[in-house]
Formats: C-alpha cells, sequence, structure tokens
C-alpha cells in the first residue's frame, strides 16, 4: 500500500529533474559539439510528455499518444543504445532518465490513475475503456504518425536547413559508424548512397514494432509489467557490466 501512495511522486519527480538534466546536457553536448543528439525523438517524446502532464492530463487521446511513444520506441531505445544504469555518470544516467522515466510515469498513470493524481494539481485520466479500434488508432496509429513527423521535420532541419559538418555527431553518424554492429550492418546494407533512406526506414520499422508490443502494454497489467521489468533488467544489467570493465582495468579503488 506504501508503495501505490508513493505514486503521487512521480509527476513531480520527473517536471522537477527533467529540466535540470536537460539543461545540464544541452551544455555538455554543446560543448563536446553532440548537440544534434538533442533533436532526436526522445527529447521530442518528452517534450510532449511534459506538455501532457501539465496542461492535457485528463485528454485521454493525449495521454494514448504519450502511452505509446513513452513505452514503445522511447523505452526501447534503452536497447538500442545500451543505456547503462551508472550512478557516478551524469550523462549516463540522464539517457536513463530521458528513456525511461516516461514510461515509468505512464505506467503508474495507466494502472494506478488515483494515487498518481493523489497530490497533482488536477486528475489524470482514469477511463481507458477503450474499442480495439480506438486502441489501434489512438495508440498504433497516432504513435506512429508522431514518430514519422518528427523524422521528416529532423530530417529538413538537420541535413536541409542547418547542414553540419562532419566533426558534429548525431545519432545517424553514430550509428552508421559502427560498422560492425547489427544497426551499423542494416543501415549499410545497400551501401553509402542510400545509408539515410536505411537509416529512417530502419527506424520507422523499429517503431513500428515497438508499438504492437504496447498494444499488449495497454490491454495486460502483468505484461505491461514485464516490460518495465525487461527494460529495468537491461540498463541494470548494461551498468553492472561497465563496472565490472572498470574494476577489471582499475582495481576497485579506481586508481590511475
Amino acid at each position: 500500500m506504501c508503495v501505490i501512495q508513493l505514486h503521487w511522486l512521480l509527476p513531480y519527480h520527473y517536471s522537477i529533474a527533467m529540466p535540470i538534466l536537460i539543461t545540464v546536457r544541452v551544455v555538455m553536448y554543446w560543448k563536446s559539439k553532440q548537440q544534434y543528439f538533442m533533436l532526436d525523438f526522445c527529447y521530442f517524446g518528452n517534450a510532449l510528455c511534459f506538455f501532457y502532464i501539465w496542461a492535457f492530463p485528463m485528454n485521454t487521446i493525449m495521454s494514448c499518444i504519450i502511452f505509446a511513444v513513452s513505452t514503445g520506441p522511447m523505452a526501447w531505445a534503452t536497447c538500442l543504445f545500451r543505456n547503462s544504469l551508472v550512478f557516478h555518470s551524469v550523462d549516463k544516467m540522464t539517457s536513463i532518465y530521458i528513456h525511461v522515466l516516461p514510461a515509468y510515469l505512464m505506467y503508474s498513470i495507466r494502472w494506478y490513475p488515483e494515487s498518481t493524481s493523489l497530490h497533482w494539481y488536477t486528475s489524470f485520466v482514469s477511463d481507458f475503456d477503450l474499442s480495439l479500434w480506438e486502441m489501434f488508432v489512438w495508440l498504433f496509429g497516432l504513435g506512429f504518425l508522431c514518430f514519422v513527423l518528427h523524422s521528416v521535420i529532423y530530417t529538413v532541419v538537420v541535413y536541409v536547413l542547418l547542414r553540419p559538418s562532419p566533426d558534429y555527431l548525431n545519432s545517424y553518424r553514430y550509428l552508421s559508424a559502427r560498422e560492425d554492429s547489427c544497426v551499423g550492418k542494416l543501415i549499410n546494407i545497400f551501401g553509402p548512397k542510400l545509408r539515410f533512406a536505411m537509416y529512417i526506414g530502419w527506424n520507422w520499422i523499429y517503431c513500428l514494432l515497438s508499438l504492437l508490443v504496447v498494444l499488449g502494454c495497454y490491454q495486460f497489467f502483468i505484461f505491461h509489467t514485464v516490460l518495465i521489468a525487461v527494460v529495468t533488467f537491461v540498463i541494470t544489467w548494461n551498468g553492472a557490466g561497465y563496472y565490472m570493465d572498470v574494476f577489471s582495468i582499475k582495481g576497485f579503488g579506481f586508481d590511475d
């Protein structure tokens, strides 16, 4: 019962932590010429999530869209980018928050709306009685539409208007450069000429597959709980692997 009643902390924790972490990341990434990462979909999704909890917490359609993008492509990005739960690293913990915290928040709103709304300025939507068609349109359809809309805007802004020089890093350059990885091989499968088109195409396929999982999460508590547990396990496992690598090289005292 104590855990359930503590759900009301999540919206406040998200509202305070996310702006601080994003601001710190802007400064860090700007200095290292990685600011184009800040235009990725996960930042767009977090902006939508922040807008939702403060402006439209009672809007069912908005709730479904945020549920879809946070539980789908954003949460599974932890696997794509091998996010690690490394407590002493601000950068790694920020990546965890960006990809996972919205999913935790929407899990709480989906299954515990009353306790999550307990001390919020208004109630989060609690009636999720949707038909199969409504679920498909609002979760799958609108979720994918948001993803496609972002990718179109991203392409125009980054590759038509801004055109960053090669010394600036972004997700496309980061993933396509890892030619030995599974993702890198998929992006480079048809060579340099079609590399960006394949990057966009595989992103859309990735989004569609993750949204199929979202439909199950939306309907079934146990299914959703398992997904949250899997994502949490992945970031914890990656973090443990990181610490073991550090300890094996530097020792437990982190000596130089």
